[in-house]
């Protein structure tokens, strides 16, 4: 799997987020950006846990039926502000 191939898998991760954000809140909801640099986790989080669930559940998914079977699990802390940039890099890495 290469950078283009996890990027879009983020990106389609997003998108499903911002789905979810206009089911739930309607027409007040406020988009995420449609790039990598949304902020993920950590203190300046974009996402709210539910969020943040819907996005990590959305990419192991993806992954996995790329044949890609990874646990986002120890990527994630909470206390770090992680962007969806800085996860492509460590799947990248955890794939090599």
């Amino acid at each position: 799997m290469n950078a283009d191939q996890v990027e879009e898998i983020l990106l389609s991760a997003i998108d499903e987020v911002n789905d979810q954000r206009m089911e739930d809140d309607g027409p007040e909801y406020e988009p995420l950006t449609g790039d990598l640099s949304v902020v993920i986790s950590g203190t300046d989080a974009e996402m709210d846990s539910l969020d943040l669930i819907t996005f990590v559940t959305a990419v192991e998914e993806a992954l996995k039926a790329d044949g890609a079977d990874l646990d986002l699990s120890n990527f994630l802390d909470l206390s770090n502000d992680e962007t969806a940039e800085t996860l492509r890099d460590y799947v990248l890495e955890a794939l090599a």
